[in-house]
């Protein structure tokens, strides 16, 4: 499990936490932002800056930004979620009322 503190420097605030134009480098940099593990912090550092065997090690990068992922919707308050949508990050409001939801911001109308 990574670990995933809300601690006070950590924003949790609902927004584009990847932007698109990080590109390849995605994954590592949502690593960077919420990863308090020196050893992922490595490993994404590693990742961005091309020093990983592409066969295996890229793959495990992956596994580690959805174990980020994962453990970040388990602190986040229950209104919001944590979710990749094309290609970028997000923090967004969810109300979990989908079919009454009019909020045009929240993660049910996606």
């Amino acid at each position: 499990m990574i670990p995933i503190t809300l601690a006070n420097d950590i924003n949790t605030d609902p927004g584009c936490y990847v932007q698109g134009g990080w590109g390849w480098k995605g994954s590592g940099h949502l690593i960077e932002q919420f990863c308090v593990g020196e050893e992922e912090l490595t490993l994404a550092h590693d990742y961005m800056n091309g020093n990983m065997d592409q066969d295996g090690d890229v793959d495990f990068i992956y596994d580690v930004a959805t174990e980020v992922e994962n453990a970040l919707n388990d602190v986040l308050p229950d209104d919001r979620i944590a979710s990749w949508r094309d290609g970028e990050f997000f923090i967004m409001t969810y109300c979990g009322e989908a079919e009454n939801c009019q909020d045009e911001e929240c993660a049910c109308q996606y």
